[in-house]
């Protein structure tokens, strides 16, 4: 049988032709048919003809009216697969222009970004030139603010114990900035030692007289009590003693990098070194003022008969006592030690032949 492409076109079963088609004349169907619903030649033909052919006695015309049979596909050729490939070389070099193109405009940019980062290298000369030269004017300004303030301690030391806090500090001071307008604020601790209760009234009466007598000193800070421990600046609090450390007072001082204080923890002892009772109220505020001396930057003076002396013997301030503090608030505070130059380094030594 002929075939119709790929596979081969089948035959009816039997009792096909009764049961379909009891009418037929002649050759039921073609000896090989492509049916036209589908682009094969898989399904046969006489369900094709069911489809196609309404009518019995259309078939010779629709017989005649079918398609030919299904021919193999056929490969390009040569002519058209140069072209394709002709095609695709043409795009690719179409591509790489586009590319070189786009290339050559960033090196543009990295030429132009080169070019502003070096206008940008020249424009900062000048100002690092001028950055080095304020330094230079700074450090010029330091050496003449702490000549000043050599000068105008040397001129006024007299009757203070300056040099002497000099000495223990290492040429430095340190002090409140000017607090007129905003007073240093206060706690006095009216808890008592180790939770013993409330704080006997006079001892924190003599402590808040020592405030008043720093404040009679006449110096640019005044003092307020508040009821806040965290708002204050300086604190007070009571211990009954220090723990075989024969002092009766301590006071924790914290600075800034510019020696400015910025805040004064004091400790009263309430007992006596022997622990025989409790300290008498005038030697109460005397421990007051000493440690509030301390907590407004002074340190101890050599004078015995100063209220600022190692060992407190005097139960009031003294002359040298208030001078020293008006000359500290009356100079910056910082380093008055002369600035030492770095050695320079010796060249090398020539060797000998």
């Amino acid at each position: 049988m002929e075939t119709c492409g790929i596979p081969k076109c089948s035959r009816p079963p039997a009792g096909y032709r009764t049961a379909r088609f009891p009418a037929l004349r002649g050759p039921p169907w073609p000896p090989c048919y492509r049916p036209p619903v589908q682009n094969d030649c898989r399904q046969p033909f006489w369900e094709a003809l069911s489809i196609v052919i309404p009518e019995v006695e259309a078939l010779p015309a629709a017989a005649d009216r079918l398609p030919p049979p299904c021919s193999p596909m056929r490969l390009p050729s040569l002519p058209r697969l140069l072209a394709i490939v002709l095609a695709g070389l043409a795009a690719l070099i179409v591509l790489e222009v586009a590319s070189v193109r786009r290339k050559g405009y960033d090196l543009a940019g990295e030429r132009m970004a080169a070019d502003s980062v070096q206008q940008s290298a020249d424009a900062a000369q000048p100002l690092a030139v001028a950055a080095r030269t304020a330094r230079i004017d700074a450090e010029a300004s330091d050496s003449i603010r702490r000549s000043d303030t050599r000068a105008l301690i040397k001129s006024r030391s007299t009757g203070t114990f300056i040099p002497d806090i000099l000495l223990l500090s290492d040429s430095t001071l340190q002090r409140w900035p000017d607090r007129r307008a905003t007073p240093l604020r206060v706690y006095v601790s009216e808890q008592g030692p180790a939770q013993s209760g409330h704080m006997r009234d006079d001892f924190l009466q003599a402590v808040r007289e020592a405030f008043t007598i720093w404040e009679g000193v006449e110096l640019p800070i005044r003092f307020a009590f508040v009821s806040d421990s965290a708002l204050a600046d300086i604190t007070v609090s009571w211990v009954t003693d220090f723990r075989g450390d024969p002092v009766l007072g301590r006071t924790k001082v914290v600075r800034d990098a510019r020696y400015w204080i910025i805040r004064a923890d004091v400790q009263i002892a309430t007992l006596r070194r022997d622990a025989s009772g409790e300290l008498d109220p005038t030697v109460i505020r005397a421990l007051a003022i000493h440690e509030i001396g301390h907590g407004i930057g002074l340190d101890h003076a050599a004078d015995t008969t100063a209220i600022m002396a190692p060992k407190i013997r005097s139960r009031a301030i003294t002359l040298a006592d208030k001078a020293t503090a008006q000359l500290l608030y009356s100079v910056p505070p910082g380093s008055v030690a002369m600035q030492r130059r770095a050695a320079q380094p010796l060249p090398p030594a020539i060797p000998s032949p």
